[in-house]
């Protein structure tokens, strides 16, 4: 699909012809002008807002972080810590599960809080 966008900007910004298109796509004559005659623009899929009950404390806690990442590792808030400061600002207690997936070309890793242990909020926390 982003080869279909890149036909119809080359096309109708840039102004170029069919035979540079071809040229500069490495595609055929034909498969251009199918590509121009669909007259369709891929859609953008907009993640929807989503509120939280933690974001009132979320800037508050975001904050904490960045002042212990400039810390020593032995000055740094434990985790426990972080949660009995955290358990003072939320008012009510809500157990949750938590994603933790470790992306394999960066070694980074990605963590997620849901509600329930489901697919569907798996592939939401994604």
């Amino acid at each position: 699909m982003e080869l279909l966008n890149i036909v119809c900007r080359m096309h109708l910004r840039q102004k170029f012809l069919i035979r540079e298109i071809k040229q500069r796509t490495a595609l055929s004559r034909n498969m251009v002008t199918r590509h121009l005659a669909a007259n369709t623009i891929e859609s953008i899929f907009a993640k929807p807002e989503r509120t939280s009950k933690h974001d009132p404390v979320a800037e508050k806690l975001g904050a904490w972080l960045m002042i212990d990442a400039w810390k020593s590792r032995k000055q740094r808030r434990t985790l426990k810590q972080l949660h009995a400061d955290f358990v003072v600002l939320g008012s009510e207690r809500v157990k949750r599960q938590m994603a933790h997936i470790k992306l394999a070309p960066s070694q980074a890793f990605l963590l997620c809080a849901c509600p329930l242990q489901t697919y569907e909020t798996l592939y939401d926390a994604l």
